[in-house]
Order: C-alpha cells, then structure tokens, then sequence
C-alpha cells in the first residue's frame, strides 16, 4: 500500500442536461488536443458517517471507492463551492478493503478534530455509487488538467438517481487552464454548472427518507 496523497482538489463539475449528446460530447472530448492519458475505471464508492451526520456537519467526507481492481480510502474536508467550482482539501490512501478505517490517515493533523469528533461513534454506510468513468489527462501549456466523464447512479435509503456528468481537474499549474476548457464545453453542449457533488446528492436522498 504504497499510495499517501494530500492536495487541493480544484475542479468544475458539470451536469449533462441531454442524454442524447452523451456519444457525441465523448468522441469530442477523446479528440482534443494535447491529451496525454487516457483510462477508463469501473468505479463503486461507499461514503461513511455516523447516524446523526457527525462528518457530515463538520463539512466532511468519508469515503471508500473500489476502482477496477483497487480500494482508495479518501477523505474531503472544508473548501467551498462556487457557481459549480469546488475547492477542498483531499486526502488519499490506498486501502486492502470497501470497510472504513481511521488509522490509514493517523498522523495527518488536520484530520484528528474530525476523529475525536467521532470517537466511539460507528461510522455507517449512508451513501453509495456506481459509475463508469472515462478519463483523459490533457497537457495546456504549463499546466495539466484532467477530464473525467462519469455515468452511472447514486443511491441511499432505497433511492437512486442518475450520475451523467464531466468533471474537470486541475492537476498541476493555471486555474486559467481549467476555465477555458470547462467554457468551451458548456459552450458547444448542453451542459450546466452543478454545485453539488455525487455525495451531496445522496445525501439528499439520506435525509429525504430520514423525514
């Protein structure tokens, strides 16, 4: 388990207003230039928190995401999201299991207010996806910003909704980067600005069914 990130996740996300654009917006996208990667991941999360939404109320995210074949263990926490562009502290660690474990993340400072938050509470499964993800990486210049088209379902509480969405990541260098990718998107497809993250989302659900 050698994999120990900490970053700034700077990103847009974007919904997909038109199925019926979905083939069309990824032939586009796998033929820009400049690109330097490309994957594709099966991907299935499940986000944890205790029942009351401990993490949930301190502006946190729990989450472990199986991704093909490997298990990341990633926590979110603070940040903002403004006209759909989410700025939050993230970190990553790659885990042997889909169960959540707090001692991967020891040693990281800013995390422990969060864990004596939650110490001796459970943490619970209260929100899950499932989705494929395209991805390219694409190089601009200085700088390296990541296009991610996810398809799939979010569900929580016997409740689901769909998840057609791009997502764009600035990797390394110029925020500029980011927004002059992001715009000519929304400018040659059916595509909004989404303030709310997949997690987000099926937290609605959570609470809807909780009353």
């Amino acid at each position: 388990m050698g994999m120990k990130t900490k970053q700034m996740e700077i990103e847009w996300k974007l919904q997909v207003t038109d199925p019926a654009c979905w083939e069309v917006l990824q032939k586009y996208i796998f033929s820009l230039p400049g690109i330097v990667d490309r994957k594709e991941y099966k991907m299935t999360a499940h986000y944890f928190d205790t029942q009351d939404l401990t993490l949930n109320q301190a502006r946190a995210a729990y989450r472990v995401r199986l991704e093909n074949d490997r298990y990341v263990a990633t926590v979110k926490a603070g940040g903002q999201s403004v006209g759909g562009v989410h700025r939050r502290l993230e970190f990553n660690r790659e885990s042997l299991h889909a169960e959540p474990d707090l001692t991967l993340f020891a040693g990281e400072e800013e995390l422990k207010p969060l864990w004596e938050k939650v110490a001796g509470k459970p943490l619970l499964q209260i929100v899950s996806t499932a989705f494929v993800r395209q991805r390219v990486q694409i190089r601009r210049q200085s700088s390296l910003v990541e296009i991610a088209l996810d398809r799939g379902e979010i569900s929580s509480a016997g409740q689901t909704e769909p998840i057609l969405e791009v997502e764009l990541e600035l990797l390394e260098g110029d925020e500029d980067s980011l927004a002059i990718i992001g715009e000519m998107l929304c400018a040659k497809f059916p595509l909004k600005m989404e303030e709310k993250s997949k997690f987000f989302r099926g937290l609605l659900l959570y609470k809807n069914h909780r009353g």
